[in-house]
């Protein structure tokens, strides 16, 4: 295919940024900065920019320079809006769109470069002005179109949604789609917090949602979040990240007994590690993952939730009926 080392590795860089794009448009309908798909994005576009300015056909600064250097001109104010700008509901508007602009841009040399050399010895197109090239840009322009109208519209529902939840005090309780979690989650509300309900459960916590609402409470949204999954603990972040600026109170409630009897002697080290891995380490990712959510709220609260069977004094006490029974359970 005639390419130089430079080539290949601007060629490569390119491919990644377009699949991390791709990626973060499934997950996100956008190209999410936020998000690790929106970070390789950016860095792969800047650095697939600049070396295409060691490239050329036609030989010294010609208007393909000119294009990828307008490239990391959108990247970039789109990245100075997502840093400058977080709680900024308009900017997000602009950031979509440039990124979006960016991308779409960046399939025109992609295109060009694909059909005049591929396949090789017979390329779909013999010139970048060949129609079969023009045609397929166009197919691209109108998904560019529909996306960004699309991209403004659900845009539009998140910054109503922020607009409904900036104006109130935001809360996260884990484990909440049962129990004491989905209790304290339906008083919450009741007293005007904007209530992010936590599930492992997806199906279980759309039913809990669905009962609050039942119940006049609509400030109240699901968060998909499994505690012992780090992945899951930082997409329930990003989510929250992307709907609203602070975080007031994280609740960790979310817990398990573990199967009995746990005498310290005799329980299972696998019993003892499931225990651990949501009651203990799963509260302390969760806590990590939000605390600086957390810091931009002027009173942020954490709560984590226990029980008496974490008293050493009542699981000391021989005469008490869970005595030897919940030992695991405890020391969590």
């Amino acid at each position: 295919m005639g390419l130089s080392t430079l080539g290949i590795l601007h060629t490569i860089i390119g491919i990644v940024a377009i699949v991390a794009a791709i990626v973060s448009y499934g997950k996100f309908s956008k190209i999410n900065l936020n998000h690790i798909t929106g970070k390789i994005y950016f860095y792969c576009t800047v650095i697939t920019s600049f070396t295409a300015l060691g490239l050329s056909k036609l030989g010294g600064f010609n208007p393909g320079h000119v294009f990828a250097l307008f490239i990391v001109v959108l990247v970039w104010v789109a990245y100075f809006l997502y840093v400058k700008k977080p709680g900024h509901n308009k900017a997000r508007y602009f950031e979509n769109f440039l990124l979006s602009f960016s991308f779409f841009l960046s399939w025109v040399p992609t295109i060009n470069e694909t059909f005049t050399r591929v396949p090789v010895g017979k390329p779909l197109a013999k010139a970048p002005t060949d129609p079969v090239i023009a045609k397929t840009l166009f197919v691209f322009l109108i998904l560019f179109i529909t996306g960004s109208i699309y991209q403004f519209i659900h845009q539009r529902k998140i910054n109503k949604k922020k607009h409904f939840s900036n104006g109130m005090k935001t809360a996260l309780i884990t484990g909440a789609n049962q129990g004491i979690g989905f209790e304290t989650a339906r008083q919450l509300a009741k007293m005007n917090y904007y209530i992010y309900l936590g599930s492992r459960n997806l199906e279980k916590g759309l039913q809990a949602v669905e009962e609050l609402k039942s119940e006049g409470l609509t400030n109240v949204e699901l968060i998909e979040i499994d505690v012992t999954d780090t992945n899951s603990v930082k997409s329930a972040r990003q989510i929250i990240e992307s709907k609203t600026h602070k975080l007031d109170l994280l609740i960790n409630n979310a817990g398990i007994a573990g199967t009995q009897p746990q005498n310290i002697s005799t329980v299972s080290i696998e019993n003892l590690k499931n225990i651990f891995e949501t009651n203990f380490f799963g509260a302390v990712q969760t806590t990590q993952q939000f605390i600086a959510l957390l810091k931009k709220s002027n009173r942020p609260t954490i709560i984590n939730v226990s029980s008496p069977l974490g008293s050493l004094t009542m699981q000391s006490n021989s005469q008490n009926p869970n005595h030897r029974i919940y030992d695991a359970y405890s020391c969590s």
